[in-house]
């Protein structure tokens, strides 16, 4: 059974960017790709990528990137999707259905991906009621995506036994919630939630201004991930 492991994930190298952005169409997809490209935000590869890309040369698996969706070139013969991101939007969920999909996975969702959260914001914050969690390119106008930042949220809350607060950056739409300037008044701490992990020193960079950042490295995903290779 073949399976696809997808993330937001990053090219390699500025042809591949170049690549990506002539046979994207659509509009705010374009111009988030370019803003990429000026930053240099795309000379890393993703965390998980870096993991499976291992495994690809050994045969193991399979993978496709994620992009943006719906643009998803990689899903022919796929019978398992498993989504390193925490959520499917509406527009990916009603692709992968037009697919020969016969399971989908959400790790991002999961109780054992959500544990390693909750172990992380406890032992480096404990007791702290200012957590902010920044939700990346959240298309807040899609009810069902929404509904899955709330439990994810929910969740993590439960976890953590500390109340967490929210951010969204969208790129259609500009900072949603408590606007940024707000977030970084009174905020003591954000925490990156599963993934674009390394837009966090992006952030910092643009802002100016240094804030501490929860991350996931290596060791924290790759039981998670081997468990489905």
């Amino acid at each position: 059974m073949k399976t696809c492991f997808f993330d937001y994930g990053y090219p390699k190298n500025f042809n591949e960017v170049e690549l990506m952005l002539k046979n994207i169409k659509h509009g705010s997809s374009e111009q988030a790709l370019k803003m990429y490209l000026k930053t240099g935000f795309f000379d890393v590869p993703s965390l998980y990528g870096s993991i499976l890309h291992e495994e690809i040369k050994k045969g193991k698996v399979e993978i496709g990137y994620l992009y943006l969706p719906p643009y998803i070139q990689d899903l022919k013969d796929c019978e398992v999707y498993v989504s390193l991101i925490p959520f499917i939007s509406k527009s990916t969920e009603m692709y992968l259905k037009t697919m020969n999909i016969k399971k989908v996975e959400e790790l991002g969702q999961s109780d054992k991906f959500l544990q390693v959260w909750g172990d992380k914001i406890n032992k480096k914050y404990p007791l702290e009621d200012n957590v902010f969690l920044i939700f990346h390119s959240a298309p807040l106008t899609d009810h069902n995506y929404k509904n899955k930042i709330n439990k994810f949220k929910k969740r993590l809350e439960e976890l953590t036994n500390i109340k967490l607060h929210t951010c969204y950056i969208s790129y259609r739409e500009g900072w949603l919630g408590p606007s940024l300037s707000e977030c970084y008044s009174y905020a003591k701490i954000f925490a990156i939630t599963g993934f674009l992990f390394e837009n966090a020193e992006l952030l910092n960079e643009i802002q100016g201004i240094k804030k501490e950042f929860l991350k996931l490295d290596m060791n924290d995903v790759k039981s998670l991930l081997y468990e489905y290779l």
